[in-house]
């Protein structure tokens, strides 16, 4: 079987009027951007999320100092503190349920730290309160008990769909903290694609191959946009969350 060359890209977008969560939008859009550009591969397929890496990286940036801190705000496109003071409310921003929608977002961050390392007390609170994340103390000298709390608490964070995300050999002598993130996302069309509608097409993929695929079809109105180089379109789900997808317009582009 044919390998096929995917790629998703996630842009952030917040309707709020509230120009420091518009400030860590950008500051997120702009690191995704660099992030897929150092990653990104011609002969693989590529899943990344930007977010749960940026989240790490927050956490790591909160405890820096002078030459270190200034390479985190170059990294994660950050001018000032002051575009992280609304991080909570852009959390919220994105999380939010509305009451009768069945969209749900769960983002999961955590600081798992040796027992005998020293944290101020200050980190830990703004750990805990800016970035809603979890501040755990943990034995890395135990690497299969250590392993196994924190893929149970990836399992937690993502109702049981993500079972393994260590293991011991991921510990060595010298580990004395692990930054980790989960994402749960469950989504429901606004408009459904119809089962009967699924029929196989070709694809073509960056290794200019050309595969049989089974091709979703609906035909709805929907947020668009197109240049010389690709077509960009945006599918809701139900709730305030949408599906962005990018399409090159030459053949093997």
């Amino acid at each position: 079987m044919r390998q096929l060359t995917i790629l998703t890209i996630l842009v952030l977008t917040t309707l709020s009027s509230n120009a420091q969560i518009n400030k860590l939008t950008e500051s997120i859009n702009s690191y995704s951007i660099d992030l897929y550009k150092q990653l990104k591969s011609d002969n693989e397929n590529l899943l990344i999320s930007p977010l749960s890496t940026y989240y790490a990286l927050l956490i790591g940036f909160e405890g820096a100092r002078n030459e270190t801190k200034q390479e985190f705000e170059r990294v994660l496109h950050i001018d000032n503190n002051k575009q992280l003071l609304d991080s909570r409310a852009f959390y919220e921003s994105l999380t939010k349920q509305e009451k009768y929608n069945s969209d749900y977002l769960n983002i999961s961050n955590a600081i798992w730290v040796q027992k005998d390392l020293l944290i101020t007390t200050d980190y830990k609170n703004n750990i805990e309160q800016k970035y809603f994340s979890d501040f755990k103390i943990i034995d890395f000298k135990q690497k299969m008990s250590a392993s196994n709390e924190i893929n149970n608490w990836a399992t937690d964070k993502t109702n049981g769909q993500i079972k393994n995300i260590i293991s011991p050999n991921d510990i060595n002598d010298d580990t004395r903290l692990m930054i980790s993130n989960a994402i749960y996302f469950r989504g429901k069309w606004y408009d459904e694609f119809q089962k009967e509608l699924t029929k196989p097409d070709d694809f073509y993929s960056v290794d200019k191959t050309k595969s049989q695929i089974q091709y979703m079809n609906q035909t709805e109105n929907m947020g668009y946009y197109e240049n010389n180089d690709f077509q960009f379109f945006i599918k809701p789900y139900e709730g305030n969350k949408s599906f962005c997808v990018i399409l090159p317009k030459a053949r093997y582009g």
